[in-house]
């Protein structure tokens, strides 16, 4: 009976997400931090410019930005929810020079909403971060769509890792997507959220999302890392789940008899 109610709380429903945030990492964990950004604590480092504070977290009607400087391996962590974004909108733009033209040949990597309501990490050039140019590296897609973001907080965690030539992507603490051949000469020098440097294809017209926890590390996070600042909520039970539960419980007492 025990085995029966643990496989009917699994179908009832994904657990939510969220990092555990700056404040609340340890020593180990904040080593080589760049940018630490958590609105629910004061231990915090560096800083965004545009957006508003409001309830502990940043809330977007603008597209802000900051300047911070990284090694070719690099790690950057953040939650979002109440994601509302249409087709080919940035949600974040990762840049290894700033204020570039959106149309150059300039090193960006540019997470975005595709016509499905996909999120995916985009890779903008041959020659952008990736090196050599590899093929791999251009579209990653992530599984995760831009309804489930609005409906609740979901971590996504991207880590460059030159040492072992791979660029990873990670949601919620899991795996979802991995470039190969990863042969980055440069790391991130600014980040914006809901705009890619140099202007186009913004949110901040008509559509609007919160973070929280953005964590910037000059150094690639191993996977155990990246699950271990990535903390998971029990969901509450579904209507459904719940009335598996009654069922399997008639069941279990009419065996008894």
């Amino acid at each position: 009976m025990k085995k029966t109610i643990i496989v009917l709380l699994a179908l009832g429903g994904m657990a939510s997400a969220a990092s555990i945030g700056y404040s609340e990492m340890s020593s180990t964990q904040k080593e080589g931090v760049v940018m630490g950004l958590d609105w629910n604590g004061s231990d915090s480092k560096g800083a965004l410019s545009g957006g508003t504070v409001a309830n502990g977290t940043l809330t977007y009607s603008d597209a802000p930005w900051a300047n911070v400087t990284t090694g070719a391996s690099f790690t950057i962590s953040f939650d979002i929810t109440d994601l509302n974004v249409s087709a080919w909108q940035d949600v974040l733009c990762l840049a290894s020079t700033v204020n570039a033209h959106p149309n150059s040949d300039e090193r960006k990597l540019q997470l975005q909403a595709n016509n499905d309501g996909m999120l995916y990490m985009y890779n903008t050039g041959s020659t952008l971060f990736n090196g050599n140019g590899d093929a791999s590296a251009t579209n990653m897609e992530l599984g995760i769509t831009t309804t489930m973001v609005a409906a609740d907080i979901y971590t996504f965690t991207f880590v460059s890792d030159v040492t072992a030539k791979t660029f990873t992507g990670y949601v919620n603490g899991n795996q979802v997507g991995q470039w190969t051949n990863w042969t980055s000469d440069g790391g991130i020098g600014g980040i914006q959220f809901g705009q890619r440097f140099g202007g186009g294809r913004g949110i901040g017209e008509n559509g609007a999302f919160t973070i929280d926890n953005v964590t910037i590390w000059d150094r690639a996070l191993d996977s155990a890392a990246v699950k271990a600042i990535t903390t998971t909520a029990v969901p509450e039970p579904t209507a459904a789940t719940l009335s598996l539960l009654a069922l399997a419980g008639l069941a279990a007492r009419r065996r008894r008899k």
